[in-house]
């Protein structure tokens, strides 16, 4: 994980907290958020969802001793039988950047990823996914990327043995739901695989026969668009009085690479500064030998041409 993927991450499960830009009289110069309450993507949090502390290094006091429980989930991944046992409810969604934590629900082990605990995106947001279907394309078979991410789907990254056991996967070879076994067996045999490598998703369909459906992988890329959304609402105040045209066009470098981390993008946005926002979502379009490639300028262009016909509602 990018360390400001992780840095994002800290925050939003509580072991770092905001920086109160605006601190009123009585209030600290940081905050922490509850990590025990959910939150709406489109709005600022409460006051009753905040807790202020004097400095950086000061502990959040919303979080407890872990129970014993919490500790055995650090424990090595131990295999079971079926693909569907028994269990508690659903602790996190696992994305890209990381696992943004239900930390009410009290589960703590792999949950299976169904339509209830799925999230969708808002319906301005949602118009992204016709482009990245295009741009993505489906990988029924989980394979490793340029940077050794184990991806399937509509370019869903699974951060660990954990996260990649909660999808449905089945075994083509046996006809027959995968087994805890049969998915531990294959993760290990993809984290072991060379990568550095654009060989593509397609090099690597026959050496595992773990296989997601259709069905399932258009649902899991709707949850991964609306886990950016929320990302991209936490990092960005200023991302709630963007019109639609201009969400997405962030959204989607954001979706495709990370931007997150991107300081000049960041200050643009901040500074409502349409041009610079404009400029600052291109990836980079040629690699350190100076290939040029032709899937980034495209992508490049259509985020540029959506952020020209975007504009700030407020």
């Amino acid at each position: 994980m990018k360390k400001h993927e992780q840095d994002l991450l800290d925050v939003m499960q509580g072991r770092r907290p905001f920086k109160n830009l605006n601190p009123k009289l009585g209030e600290g110069k940081y905050y922490y958020l509850d990590p025990n309450q959910e939150y709406d993507s489109m709005a600022p949090a409460r006051p009753d969802q905040k807790t202020y502390v004097p400095s950086e290094d000061s502990p959040n006091p919303y979080l407890q001793p872990r129970p014993q429980a919490a500790q055995q989930f650090q424990q090595p991944f131990q295999p079971q039988q079926s693909l569907h046992p028994q269990q508690p409810p659903f602790q996190g969604y696992a994305s890209a950047s990381g696992t943004i934590p239900n930390a009410a629900a009290g589960g703590i082990q792999p949950v299976k990823y169904t339509e209830q605990n799925m999230k969708k995106p808002s319906p301005a947001m949602a118009s992204l996914k016709p482009f990245l279907k295009k741009k993505e394309d489906i990988s029924e078979h989980p394979y490793l990327d340029i940077e050794g991410n184990i991806t399937s789907g509509y370019g869903h990254m699974d951060k660990d043995i954990n996260s990649f056991a909660r999808h449905p996967w089945h075994n083509q070879t046996t006809q027959k739901p995968a087994t805890m076994e049969e998915i531990q067996e294959y993760y290990n045999t993809l984290k072991a695989a060379p990568y550095g490598q654009n060989y593509g998703a397609k090099s690597f369909k026959h050496q595992t026969p773990l296989r997601l459906s259709r069905n399932y992988a258009d649902r899991l890329l709707d949850h991964d668009i609306a886990i950016r959304e929320e990302e991209l609402h936490h990092t960005h105040p200023n991302f709630k009085y963007m019109s639609p045209e201009m969400q997405v066009a962030i959204a989607e470098p954001n979706y495709h690479v990370g931007t997150l981390g991107w300081p000049k993008l960041k200050e643009a946005i901040k500074n409502k500064d349409k041009e610079a926002i404009c400029q600052n979502i291109h990836r980079k379009e040629t690699d350190d030998k100076g290939n040029f490639n032709k899937g980034f300028q495209e992508r490049n262009q259509w985020a540029y041409d959506m952020c020209q016909k975007g504009y700030f509602i407020k």
